[in-house]
């Protein structure tokens, strides 16, 4: 038997705090290519033929929610393979007491030559989510929380908690507003949008959308992105700001705007509505972004679907930053929280 989870105990019985709970958890790193718009979360994973820690090959593999089968950057992969997750322990308190390893047996994993290792996080039964399920007796769900610079990855939950920053810390329930999931035929995880807007709304529209972890900027259909352009022209007009004669991104962002980050914070919300009824209402700051190289001009981060380019827009990472977004697998249901104020912690 491996000394960790006796260490893990030996330590968790010197803290002045009980266990609060035992998460599967993933950590990853963000990595942003220079066109400002692809995404990629390095998730820790380890991958080994025996559950010995310190031999394991600790890799990084990219978050993807439409990759079905975990991969694995090699020309051949153990026999038997088993990968390894964290196990995040926290306390009534909030504070992490420990972290350790623990490996899920048997696997499938794709090997390729010479292409990146891909943590599979679609909804098919080769997936990571229903592979950690079925291996550790989990509920058929994950939930992962997004930052600009790191994401965090948790599977098998179905309560969740936060803490305040105030000391001492107090326990906030976290609410999700559910969105029906389609997964039907799907690689993608796809929602409805039926409605958007920032002072009107466009009504009457059913599009479907996919949640995605690869790209940073929300693509909207023509005509719903020509509604949020004339909208936010119109309230940039009113509040006296000057369009920038410059763009952002090799020209990816096109409509730039000469205002400090003071003024974005007084831009209402574009808020999007979809099947279930739910508003997803999202703050300046996540869809005006600095252009690099100023201080003083911000673009617009919505892009237009290009005609032939798929049948669907995306809800990019900029606009899920800061808020627990749940895949609930069973129920073919999609939680949004609203932005979390402190971590997020299984009760």
């Amino acid at each position: 038997m491996s000394p960790l989870p006796i260490l893990l105990s030996l330590l968790l019985s010197l803290l002045p705090l009980s266990v609060h709970s035992q998460i599967p958890t993933v950590d990853a790193t963000a990595v942003l290519a220079s066109d400002g718009n692809s995404i990629t979360y390095l998730a820790r994973l380890a991958l080994n033929t025996t559950p010995v820690f310190d031999s394991a090959i600790d890799s990084r593999f990219a978050m993807d929610t439409n990759a079905q089968v975990v991969s694995f950057s090699n020309t051949s992969c153990p026999a038997a393979s088993k990968l390894g997750i964290s196990t995040l322990v926290t306390g009534n308190t909030g504070i992490v007491a420990a972290m350790f390893d623990s490996f899920v047996a048997n696997i499938p994993i794709l090997c390729r030559k010479n292409s990146r290792s891909i943590a599979a996080l679609g909804s098919k039964n080769t997936a990571l989510p229903a592979q950690i399920s079925r291996s550790l007796g989990l509920p058929l769900r994950f939930a992962y929380t997004l930052r600009d610079t790191s994401a965090s990855i948790f599977f098998g939950k179905t309560a969740w908690i936060q803490y305040t920053q105030i000391v001492p810390p107090v326990t906030v329930p976290v609410e999700f507003m559910q969105i029906p999931l389609k997964l039907d035929g799907a690689a993608s995880y796809m929602v409805k949008m039926t409605g958007i807007g920032i002072k009107a709304f466009l009504t009457g529209q059913e599009d479907n959308v996919e949640i995605s972890v690869t790209q940073r900027f929300t693509t909207l259909p023509p005509k719903i992105y020509g509604f949020v352009v004339a909208q936010f022209q119109q309230e940039a007009s009113e509040r006296k700001i000057k369009r920038a004669s410059t763009s952002a991104y090799n020209g990816k962002l096109g409509l730039c705007y000469q205002m400090r980050s003071s003024d974005v914070t007084r831009f209402r919300n574009v808020t999007m509505v979809f099947s279930s009824k739910f508003r997803w209402s999202v703050p300046a700051d996540k869809y005006l972004v600095p252009k690099p190289g100023t201080s003083n001009v911000f673009c617009l981060a919505y892009l237009e679907l290009a005609a032939g380019n798929g049948s669907h827009g995306v809800i990019g990472t900029l606009q899920q930053e800061d808020r627990a977004m749940e895949f609930n697998l069973e129920r073919k249901s999609l939680g949004v929280s609203s932005p979390l104020i402190g971590a997020l912690i299984s009760p």
